[in-house]
């Protein structure tokens, strides 16, 4: 008798889970997933995810959990898929845990995505900005994450639940598509909608970030600055140069810094899915220069639909 298995990817953050996920419902919704991705467990106002079952279980409530359960039953013999970043979190390590404890008899396999660290924090940095989440200059927003912002600790935690670990690199990958056949066990049969979250420009997310700064979300909702932001950003998007909020020594800084957490990932990966090399800058460095976004921070304060 074949074992059953349950596949669990992790994320990453920033490692192109929202376009993975969009594409898993879809496909799923299509009817073209060998696989059971599961309706329940899945947030109303992002139903491509299973974040609905990460939150639960960290506030002590199974509901998602035994829904997952009982639509299991109804297709016994598909492996089962379930995704979210937020299992990621260590915090939220207890629920793996969980689903593992649910489901016995599976096979556990945990499929995760890193990143070199200097690219990760670099988008997770401008992603925290664009949301209004830190007003921090990027090297400060580094040095506050050196210990949280680490892939191993997660994964250590993946692996004593004692399934299959499969790591990938984002920058090896083709995302979606490049993720489907170990997900999925399938080729992605359609192209994704192109819903998910994209990265504003290093000009746009500066000049954001002195909005922010100068307090233009107490007169305009932060929704509101987004959409304004990715609607200017797409008109100067081509004009605007290769820049890097990162300078050579920062970078060359910041690889070093995470050295531990690049070796712990190599070993868990049994290979070097991390390289060694340092990253090369995105461009020549851009400083923050309020004055050289004013057309940004006048359109920030915009109201247009």
């Amino acid at each position: 008798m074949i074992q059953p298995v349950l596949r669990i990817h992790i994320g990453f953050h920033k490692t192109g889970t929202s376009s993975t996920q969009i594409a898993l419902a879809e496909q799923a919704e299509a009817g073209l997933l060998p696989v059971l991705y599961p309706l329940a467990g899945r947030l109303e106002n992002w139903a491509y995810a299973h974040h609905q079952l990460v939150e639960d279980l960290r506030h002590g409530n199974r509901d998602s959990l035994d829904a997952i359960v009982v639509e299991h039953r109804s297709q016994p013999d598909l492996p089962i898929l379930l995704s979210s970043e937020d299992f990621s979190m260590v915090e939220a390590g207890f629920t793996l845990a969980q689903v593992r404890q649910a489901f016995p008899d599976h096979r556990l396999e945990i499929i995760a995505v890193v990143r070199n660290h200097v690219d990760w924090l670099r988008s997770y940095y401008m992603e925290r900005v664009k949301r209004n989440s830190t007003q921090l200059s990027p090297m400060q927003f580094v040095r506050e994450h050196l210990h949280t912002r680490r892939f191993s600790p997660a994964l250590h935690l993946a692996r004593a639940l004692g399934g299959e670990l499969q790591l990938f690199n984002y920058d090896a990958l083709t995302l979606p598509a490049g993720l489907f056949p170990s997900l999925a066990g399938v080729e992605m049969q359609v192209d994704a909608h192109t819903r998910w979250n994209r990265s504003l420009t290093p000009q746009a997310t500066f000049a954001l970030l002195h909005a922010y700064r100068a307090g233009v979300a107490s007169q305009v909702p932060v929704n509101r600055v987004i959409h304004n932001a990715f609607k200017l950003d797409q008109q100067v998007r081509q004009m605007a140069a290769a820049v890097d909020i990162f300078t050579p020594a920062e970078i060359a800084e910041i690889h070093a810094s995470f050295a531990d957490d690049r070796a712990e990932v190599n070993a868990l990966a049994g290979h070097n899915v991390l390289p060694d090399d340092i990253p090369v800058p995105k461009g020549p460095h851009m400083p923050e220069d309020p004055s050289a976004e004013a057309v940004y921070l006048r359109a920030f304060l915009g109201n247009q639909p």
